[in-house]
């Protein structure tokens, strides 16, 4: 009878014994598969790649700020060389409302230039398009710009 009582016990401590090492090769299946899974938003490309793509995507729109003024120089004076032009312009345009045309805005198409310009702003934090101007002539000028969209009250 103890014969057949250790049978009887050997056999669920096989069963349980078993059933664990499945649950553990299971469990390492997921962790492998898991580790080597790629990022669904990773493109392969390195952190310096990116902020490269980034200074060209801002020169390309146009977005010119303290952080990135060396890169877009070097990159102008590069991609400029290839059709050059010369834009006689204010930096800094102020509206005294959302709807009123600036007293200060001003853009000019060099008589030196060989091809008729034009240009879009953009809303910096969210891309919004704020100004399309109208085609600029060799020789000719903007001013007094109003918006195509009005805007609050900013700084």
């Amino acid at each position: 009878m103890s014969g057949q009582l250790k049978n009887k016990v050997k056999v669920p401590i096989v069963a349980t014994v078993t059933s664990m090492s499945l649950v553990i090769v299971a469990l390492v299946g997921v962790i492998v598969v898991l580790l080597n899974k790629k990022d669904p938003n990773s493109t392969g490309i390195s952190d310096v790649q990116k902020l490269e793509m980034q200074d060209n995507e801002l020169i390309n729109r146009g977005f010119v700020d303290h952080e990135n003024t060396d890169n877009v120089v070097n990159d102008m004076e590069e991609k400029v060389a290839k059709g050059m032009f010369e834009c006689v312009m204010t930096t800094e345009w102020t509206f005294q409302n959302g709807a009123a045309a600036s007293r200060d805005a001003y853009v000019a198409n060099s008589d030196h230039n060989s091809s008729t310009i034009c240009f879009d702003v953009y809303r910096r934090d969210n891309d919004e398009l704020l100004y399309s101007s109208p085609l600029i002539p060799v020789g000719d000028e903007l001013g007094g710009l109003k918006l195509d969209k009005e805007l609050p009250a900013g700084e």
